[in-house]
């Protein structure tokens, strides 16, 4: 696999979500399923492709962690806190914009 160590932690967080969530249990998904190719400028059409990014997204990095290191470190790039989540630099900066939404 050719993904650094932060993209396959969100595809296993994000294929995790689908089976928390009981994506698998949708019609829309047994129908549906297939294995897409990440084009990182593409954004998710389906609900549950969004539900299930939504889903790593907050397991990877969650709220309360996030705000701490920030208050705690406010001079703290967001590539360092990519490393430290083990995520990838855009969805830290995501997360960091929309907590500070």
């Amino acid at each position: 696999m050719d993904d650094s160590p932060a993209q396959q932690n969100f595809t296993i967080a994000h294929e995790l979500g689908h089976y928390v969530l009981k994506h698998h249990e949708s019609a829309e998904f047994k129908d549906n399923y297939s294995v897409l190719l990440r084009n990182t400028g593409d954004t998710p059409e389906s609900p549950m492709e969004c539900e299930a990014n939504w889903f790593a997204e907050n397991l990877l990095i969650p709220a309360d962690f996030l705000r701490e290191r920030v208050e705690k470190y406010p001079f703290i790039t967001t590539q360092q806190l990519a490393r430290m989540f083990g995520a990838p630099t855009k969805m830290v900066a995501d997360r960091r914009q929309y907590l500070n939404g």
